[in-house]
């Protein structure tokens, strides 16, 4: 007798490596490109992608929490709600934001639920982009914030937050942006 046996392999990740990660948070500072920021400013994580250093910073305006991706090359970053503050169909997102840079890359951040173990990005090739995740906490907000870099011609299509078995406990459109191209990312708030 002879069964068929399959042996399944974890898609390849796409997401392009951040060397020098740093994940401890320490107080940041105001960025010209921050308008309407109010403090505590946090620094949630630096590094470098492509021999570019970037620093991601969360803080508090008028609009919500936001994101901020420097240097300003990045062009990454948002105001929206908190986890669970926006549309109830996407309950375990906060604020979104995504950027493109003049070569391609694509950043693309934002806050979940403390709850979320996992959070990968789905581009518009099917292809998965594994997401940095880092537990923040600020100013009356408890979330995660994720953030991931995708190599040029790769366009995310849906963002997924999943629990610690991998199991999708939400996901979330985006529109795709190119450098060049049309497309914003939505906000759970509106």
């Amino acid at each position: 007798m002879l069964l068929g046996c399959s042996v399944l392999f974890p898609e390849p990740d796409v997401a392009l490596p951040i060397t020098d990660l740093d994940l401890e948070p320490k107080p940041g500072q105001l960025e010209p490109m921050m308008p309407d920021a109010q403090g505590p400013f946090v620094e949630i994580a630096s590094g470098e992608v492509g021999g570019e250093e970037f620093t991601l910073t969360v803080y508090r305006s008028p609009e919500g929490f936001c994101t901020s991706l420097f240097p300003i090359q990045f062009g990454g970053g948002g105001c929206g709600p908190a986890p669970g503050d926006g549309l109830p169909e996407f309950a375990r997102f906060g604020t979104i934001g995504q950027g493109g840079l003049s070569d391609g890359t694509i950043e693309v951040d934002g806050m979940v639920d403390p709850g979320v173990a996992k959070v990968w990005v789905v581009t518009d090739g099917g292809q998965r982009a594994n997401a940095v995740l880092v537990p923040a906490q600020l100013d009356g907000l408890e979330a995660s914030v994720f953030f991931v870099f995708l190599p040029e011609g790769t366009h995310p299509q849906t963002i997924v937050a999943a629990n610690e078995s991998g199991d999708v406990l939400d996901e979330f459109p985006l529109l795709s942006i190119a450098p060049g191209g049309p497309g914003a990312p939505p906000t759970p708030g509106d």
